[in-house]
């Protein structure tokens, strides 16, 4: 199973996540990612259902300015 995460205290909220994967991160109304959808238990952190996903969340990852985001794999 893998699992994009992010640290909410090292996030500044610039929004370059949900540029690259819309699909998976969504800007609460102060611009902070959201993982997956907004009624989710957790919105910190999200599985990944597919490769596309997996490959689109490390995309997001690497590209984050504060490098909040961590995919890992369990």
């Amino acid at each position: 199973m893998t699992e994009l995460r992010v640290n909410p205290t090292t996030c500044r909220g610039n929004g370059v996540c949900a540029q690259i994967a819309p699909e998976l991160i969504s800007l609460d109304k102060w611009g902070y990612p959201i993982l997956g959808s907004l009624d989710s238990s957790n919105p910190r952190n999200v599985t990944l259902a597919d490769d596309a996903d997996v490959n689109a969340a490390r995309k997001a990852a690497t590209r984050c300015p504060q490098l909040a985001l961590t995919v890992t794999d369990d």
